[in-house]
């Protein structure tokens, strides 16, 4: 083992501070290192420390040179954190016990244990059993006899064993011997032999079997001791009841008899009191043969093995004693023949004696089995007492209601032979046997086929049945009898051939024209009713079925998307609006069987959409910045969108340059000769944002704000023609929407159009009633809360795409966020991608350092836990009190204060009850989160909704003597620009900051640890405040922590938002977050 001759001196050079010193010391006496263990094959020690969470440690090295790491955020890489500290105490811990001046040396090496405690561990070192290793163990055989005895149908199976080394001794007292061995005590078995478990082992072959038992005994204590009874192994019901043996359970004898063969031990056999020599297990078929002779009215059935011996050893069969071998038979063998052989064993009896009129089902059904898998042999006069035919099955169908009615006729070279009839005889006497097999066939068959059997016939009746069974179900009953009827009842089955073909007219519209072989056009309206109701089929008025598969379903899905009506299914060419061209597209290239055919300038459309950087259009000319590759591809994507006058939604990840992007567009447009001005709508804190981003990077265009009075507004809404862009404020345009109504813009652009995402809001209705070409909208979080923001975005850049909102709900909503539909998802995703352009931080900037989230659960003190609990059920109470006065809808408001006021708890219930002084397991974690960040050198953002608990906070950390930077609401603009610069220019380590007002427009690259104290419903804002660290100009990887009060409110929204997340990844774009709007369930949920 490895020494590195710890001493305390050494050890606390190794410290990265004083106090991470102490506190390793103290993790080490507190008994916090778990797990400590040497790998020799590697040379080095591991062990987990019990910290705020549990840390994995790894030491490794030599006297000279000492190696680690840790896994927690204050290990910097270069000097012990107190963990690593914690485990070196343990190390040096563990070698002063190992030295052999025992006590005194222990004590001089380790001051954290007293003379007496390193004495008592020393004590229990096996310095014996370390002397008897080094001089190599004697080796004990472990012999074994299979024991079983058998009375009537019950039966009872044990092990008996013997030890020794050249002489074997019989184990009398297998508990006693068993206690022995677990506590490292001999046990004698004579004056001649004493098994001594510090000098002795058992071989490797006995090891196994012995390990089993004693695993068993094991197991069987610690039973005893969960139900709180006393142990004792003269209980019937013990596996060591019987003090000479172990008995075993089904599990144990397979483990057994696979030891057995595994190593092709021998085993001596003690059966029904009687001895049978030591024999191999073999995996074979047994010697057994099943003699069939004709007797005075009636058939003799008994067995032939060699010497006539053989004995079942298990309860399934599964081995056997034939002629002085075991045998691990066959699963069919053990199948078939364990029936017959349990019988004999079970009854004690030699031969059956069946009477010759009840002796069919012996040759119909058990004989042909026994054949199958074994040898069986049959008199041959008693062969000619029977006649054997194959089967003639015969099925006549005829129509039952809206169903079919089968009769099943079994013919046996013409004879009928009806199913539970007395024995026949053929004209020489000879007994009909029936072949069961086949028949069953048949039966089951006529089963698979949707048939049911009922009295003389078997009936179908299900319109669904019926057409599996003209699909398939005839074609494989065919295959087992011959099938009448099946013509004259029409069981036909057709396919639907379908091909489409799609082209853009003459006035930029899209024609979609589609192709069905064989069908009237007026009945496709009734064929797509079936398809909407998810049938496989369509039953046509001439009473075929036609199956609605391949080309004809793509054909279908295809029409029911596009929501057409039934007069304009029935036309020959069908108009739809332009944008629909790129799901038609995309419909096309994921299409199986389904034709379409594209007309060159549909797919040149489609080309310039979907593969922008393919495109070799020039940068603006007056364009004063340099693109990245990816704001090059949004340029031209905004472009070929604007070109073919439809609309889009640019939802980079925040900070990729959006607004650059736009008017980078809006500039190109001006030099392509474009006169009409273009509107920008914005939240007012970044109207002015607008402006100074347009004359630094487009400063050839005229852009004009729409500001202060209404008159003013007006009078600039005059100068149309020498404006290129005007720039206006949300709460502006709704006042002035009217004013807007006889102008015409170029284009329409929302910035953090998330601002509509209430369709039902005057700010929605007013960005959807500007006059337009064409329609942008800018987001980083084009759906924050439900998919009816998506819908309402969509709306607006491309009217009526998505269909009405009700519409939507139906047919995307519900489906996908209720029911899990993938299919609507996938269908939702395939309409929106074309028109949503979105890339990630993590994918177009390779220089940022990456992202590490973690979850971290807090325990809540015992008062916090008492204080919660009351209130939680109180509220459960008031909660169901709102319900049935004033119904979900009405009762959003009061629950939402309930849930506010519960997850004010999980945080620290001083924020409302004034009294309180039982502390906060959150506020607990939190200190030992950041004093481990701040020893390794870290700086922190922490993050939360509720101020009073920053105040907390900051009240908490300076009576810990560490000072921080504070900003809320009320800070002002100037001192918000002055505590920033401040934080990164490297003053202070601790920034407080206020979720909603700190959670955009800062830049605070100069932390690389992001906390959130506490969770917020919609985890976009949170990614939203991450980002005020993890942006362009992060050089450090960046750690994010999540602290959460286990079992509470916060554990069940963090899963209900890890729930929703995968749903909303796959509509938009991976990192995407998503907080659905909470339903009546899941509300009742969050205050289980």
């Amino acid at each position: 083992m490895l020494n590195l001759h710890l001493t305390d001196e050494a050890i606390s050079q190794e410290a990265s501070w004083d106090s991470s010193y102490q506190r390793g010391c103290t993790y080490h006496r507190q008994g916090r290192v778990d797990r400590l263990r040497f790998d020799a094959a590697q040379q080095r020690y591991y062990a987990t420390v019990r910290g705020t969470r549990s840390y994995k440690v790894e030491v490794w090295g030599d006297t000279r040179m000492l190696h680690y790491q840790c896994n927690c955020p204050a290990y910097d890489g270069y000097s012990a954190c107190k963990h690593i500290i914690a485990v070196l105490k343990a190390i040096q811990h563990r070698e002063a016990l190992s030295h052999p001046e025992g006590e005194e040396m222990a004590s001089r090496h380790n001051p954290n244990l007293t003379p007496a405690e390193a004495a008592l561990l020393a004590h229990y070192r096996p310095q014996a059993q370390a002397a008897a290793a080094s001089a190599g163990f004697q080796e004990v055989q472990l012999a074994v006899t299979y024991c079983r005895r058998q009375s009537g149908v019950l039966s009872q199976t044990w092990l008996e064993l013997s030890i020794g080394v050249s002489r074997l001794y019989v184990l009398k007292d297998l508990p006693a011997f068993l206690e022995h061995f677990c506590w490292g005590q001999p046990h004698p078995f004579g004056k001649n032999f004493t098994f001594t478990p510090g000098t002795m082992r058992f071989d490797s072959i006995s090891a196994q079997l012995f390990t089993l038992i004693r695993e068993a005994y094991q197991s069987e204590r610690e039973r005893r001791a969960w139900s709180g009874s006393f142990f004792s192994a003269n209980d019937t019901l013990s596996s060591f009841h019987n003090k000479r043996g172990f008995s075993l359970d089904s599990a144990q004898q397979r483990q057994f008899w696979q030891w057995a063969q595994q190593h092709n031990v021998p085993i001596r056999l003690l059966l029904n009191d009687i001895e049978y020599d030591a024999a191999p297990v073999l995996a074979a078929t047994p010697p057994l043969t099943t003699i069939l002779d004709d007797i005075p009215g009636g058939v003799s059935v008994r067995l032939d093995a060699p010497d006539g011996s053989w004995e079942l050893l298990t309860g399934n069969g599964s081995h056997l004693y034939c002629g002085g071998s075991i045998y691990a038979v066959p699963e069919d063998f053990r199948l078939s023949w364990t029936p017959l052989l349990e019988h004999f064993q079970g009854h004690k009896v030699r031969e059956l004696r069946i009477p010759l009129e009840e002796s069919e089902p012996l040759f119909s059904a058990m004989m042909p089995k026994l054949e199958a898998a074994g040898t069986v042999h049959v008199a041959a006069t008693l062969q000619q007492r029977f006649r054997r035919e194959p089967l003639e099955a015969k099925i006549y169908l005829d129509r039952y209601g809206s169903g079919l009615a089968a009769r099943l006729e079994c013919r046996y070279a013409g004879q009928l032979l009806e199913e539970g009839a007395p024995t026949r005889r053929d004209e020489s006497g000879a007994i009909w046997l029936r072949d069961e097999a086949a028949e069953s066939a048949v039966r089951q068959a006529l089963s698979q086929a949707g048939f049911r059997e009922s009295g003389l016939f078997w009936q179908l009746e299900h319109p669904d049945a019926l057409f599996h069974f003209a699909d398939e179900g005839l074609a494989a009953l065919q295959q087992q009898a011959e099938v009448f009827g099946a013509d004259d009842l029409r069981l036909k089955v057709r396919p639907m051939n379908a091909s489409a073909g799609v082209r853009l007219s003459s006035t930029g519209l899209v024609e979609l024209s589609l192709e069905h072989e064989g069908l009237d056009r007026k009945e496709l309206w009734d064929i797509l009713a079936s398809y909407r109701q998810k049938k496989q089929y369509h039953r046509l008025k001439d009473g075929a079925f036609l199956k609605l598969e391949g080309a004809a379903e793509e054909m279908l899905a295809m029409v029911d998307s596009l929501g057409l009506n039934k007069q304009e299914l029935a036309q020959e060419n069908l108009t739809l609006p332009r944008y629909r061209a790129l799901y038609l597209d995309l419909l096309a290239r994921e299409s199986q069987s389904l034709h379409v055919e594209r007309e060159k300038s549909f797919r040149q459309l489609v080309r310039d959409i979907r593969r922008p950087e393919e495109s070799e259009r020039e940068l603006p000319q007056q364009l004063n910045a340099q693109l990245r590759e990816y704001q090059e591809t949004g340029y031209r994507w905004l472009t070929a969108l604007a070109q073919h006058q439809l609309g889009g939604i640019l939802a980079d990840d925040m900070g990729l340059g959006k607004t650059l992007q736009m008017l980078t567009f809006l500039q190109h447009a001006k030099e392509q000769g474009e006169t009409r001005p273009s509107l920008v709508v914005a939240p007012t804190s970044l109207v002015y944002n607008w402006l100074e981003e347009a004359s630094r990077f487009t400063p050839d265009l005229r852009v004009r704000v729409l500001a202060g009075q209404q008159s003013s507004r007006q009078e600039a809404l005059q100068d149309m023609a020498d404006t290129d862009l005007f720039i206006t404020s949300y709460g502006v345009l709704r006042r002035d929407i009217e004013n807007y109504q006889e102008l015409n813009f170029y284009c329409a652009i929302l910035d953090e159009a998330q601002h509509i995402k209430n369709p039902g809001t005057q700010a929605a209705q007013a960005a959807k009633d500007i006059p337009a070409q064409v329609r942008f909208a800018l987001t980083g979080t084009p759906v924050e809360n439900s998919l009816t923001e998506l819908w309402s975005v969509f709306d607006f850049i491309l009217p009526g795409y998505l269909r009405s909102h009700k519409f939507f709900q139906d047919h995307f909503e519900t489906p996908i966020v209720k029911d899990q539909d993938q299919e609507a998802l996938q269908n939702l995703s395939r309409h929106i991608r074309p028109f949503l352009l979105r890339r990630l931080k993590k994918e177009v900037l390779k220089e940022l350092p990456p992202k590490v989230e973690s979850k971290m659960s807090a325990e809540m003190t015992p008062r916090q836990s008492k204080v919660y609990a009351a209130w939680l059920a109180k509220a459960r109470q008031e909660m169901q009190e709102e319900l049935t006065a004033q119904g979900f809808e009405q009762s959003r408001i009061k629950i939402l204060a309930l849930l506010t006021r519960l997850r004010q708890l999980c945080c620290h219930p001083a924020l409302f009850l004034d009294d309180y002084r039982g502390g906060s397991g959150k506020l607990d974690l939190l200190h030992e989160l950041l004093q481990d960040a701040l020893d390794g050198g870290h700086r922190v953002l922490l993050f939360s909704q509720f101020t009073g608990m920053l105040d907390l906070i900051r009240q908490h950390l300076a009576k810990e003597g560490i000072d921080c930077f504070y900003l809320d609401g009320a800070t002002p603009a100037q001192e918000r620009l002055r505590l920033v610069n401040a934080f990164n220019g490297g003053e202070k380590s601790v920034f407080l900051i206020s979720l909603k007002a700190g959670g955009t427009g800062l830049n605070l690259t100069g932390a690389d640890m992001v906390i959130h104290y506490d969770p917020w419903w919609n985890p976009a804002v949170e990614d939203q405040a991450t980002d005020r660290a993890y942006r362009i100009g992060q050089k450090q990887s960046v750690q994010v922590y999540k602290l959460i009060a286990k079992n509470t409110i916060e554990e069940k929204i963090y899963a209900l938002q890890e729930r929703k997340k995968e749903m909303i990844d796959s509509v938009i774009q991976p990192g995407e977050n998503f907080l659905g709007k909470l339903s009546e369930a899941e509300l009742r949920e969050l205050f289980l």
